[in-house]
This record gives structure tokens, C-alpha cells and sequence, in this order.
């Protein structure tokens, strides 16, 4: 089977990706529901009493016990799909752990791995004012709680520690984005400033993702171990 990790930051366009290559036959895992169902689970919690406080501080006191935890249980999902199943795609890549355990067990399954990273810049001041731009012109996220607290220096605040957390449990998307570059079987699409200095627009985008998703089919291999 083919397992597409995915990793970016929010508002990036990764969940534009998401749903393209779910309309091409790939099944979603999204590592953040996962973690969602284990918090429930270990501490006996409904859903709308968990907020993203608890969400972040969990997968911490998770990675600290096992670093690629969420790939483990992501993997255990789709060990639950159907054999004719296309491909899955694993989304929320966040710590380096979980693309480690991804290689490990991919490699033991002998599925074929593809990492997927999608960035808007490599300056983190473009990124976030990019980034925001985007959360203010989302008028459902913006208003329906998604993204909590909307304002810009919290915005500004959360995506520091999501781009590379100091505490080695944390949120490292820039490093993992980084891993994903020099790896073989990564990619990383750029969705952020042409190079005439204007936005890509959505149609450019998608664009991007089905010529990545065209590009996956007939590419056999195995990621090293």
C-alpha cells in the first residue's frame, strides 16, 4: 500500500491537499483525531470537554514516553483498512519520531512511503503573515473556534512553538519539513509566494497537488530502515 505522510503548518494548504488525494482513492488518518480518541480513552474524557490546551500538552507526555506514538497508531488504523484500499494518507506529522517510526514500520510492512511536505515559506515572519492572511479570509474557521485564538500575536505566539518547540517532545514542523527535503522518497510543494512576489492563487495549488498525486503512480520503492 502507499502511505503519504503529510506534514505543514496550518493554513498552509496541507488540508487542501488532504482532500484532494482523498478524492483520488486515499484514505484519510489524521494523527490529531487519533490523539483525540487516546485522550478520551486514558483519561475518561467526552470530546467537547477537550480543547487544544490539552491536546498539545498530551501528545508532549506522549512523545516523551514514545516519540513516534501517533505514527504507531496511525499505522495500527491502517492495518484496519480494506486490502483494495489505494493508499492512506497519515496527516499531522509533527515531531521527527514520527516520520522515524513511519520508516520503521512501513519498512517492516513493506508498504511504499512517500513524505509529503507543504510549506509557505522558509522565513517565519512571511509565514505567519501568510499563513494569517488566510485565517482571516476563512470566515468559518475563523469564528467557529478552529483556530483559537484568532488574534495575531497569539497566532503569531502558537505558530513559533508549532514551527520548533524547544521542549524535544514538542511541535518541530520547520525540522520535520526539513528531514522530509533531504530524504529520497520526500517532497516538498511550495504554497506561498511566486516568484513575481504574489500569492498562488487556489487554482494554482491544486494544480500543484494533482500533478504531485499523478506523479506517485508507478513509483514502486521502500523507504531505508
Amino acid at each position: 500500500m502507499i502511505i503519504l505522510g503529510l506534514c505543514g503548518m496550518p493554513k498552509s494548504g496541507k488540508g487542501e491537499a488532504s482532500d484532494i488525494l482523498e478524492g483520488k482513492g486515499f484514505a484519510h488518518i489524521s494523527m490529531s483525531s487519533l490523539l483525540m480518541g487516546q485522550i478520551m480513552k486514558d483519561q475518561r474524557l467526552k470530546a467537547h470537554e477537550i480543547n487544544r490546551a490539552l491536546m498539545l500538552t498530551s501528545a508532549r507526555n506522549y512523545r516523551k514516553t514514545e516519540p513516534g506514538m501517533l505514527a504507531r497508531l496511525s499505522m495500527e488504523a491502517i492495518s484496519q483498512l480494506h486490502p483494495n484500499t489505494k493508499g492512506a494518507i497519515v496527516d499531522g506529522i509533527r515531531n521527527l519520531g514520527e516520520i522515524e517510526t513511519l520508516i520503521s514500520m512501513c519498512g517492516e510492512r513493506g508498504d511504499e512511503l512517500h513524505l509529503l511536505g507543504v510549506k509557505v515559506s522558509d522565513d517565519f515572519e512571511i509565514d505567519c503573515k501568510i499563513r494569517f492572511q488566510r485565517l482571516e479570509a476563512n470566515l468559518k474557521q475563523r469564528n467557529d473556534g478552529t483556530f483559537d485564538p484568532p488574534n495575531w500575536e497569539a497566532f503569531k505566539e502558537n505558530s513559533r512553538l508549532e514551527w520548533d518547540d524547544p521542549d524535544p517532545a514538542g511541535i518541530h514542523v520547520k525540522p520535520c519539513l526539513d528531514d522530509i527535503q533531504r530524504r529520497s522518497f520526500g517532497r516538498i510543494l511550495e504554497n506561498g509566494l511566486k516568484k513575481d512576489g504574489t500569492l498562488k492563487e487556489i487554482d494554482e495549488w491544486r494544480h500543484d497537488i494533482n500533478e504531485y498525486a499523478a506523479s506517485l503512480e508507478g513509483q514502486t520503492h521502500h523507504p531505508e530502515k
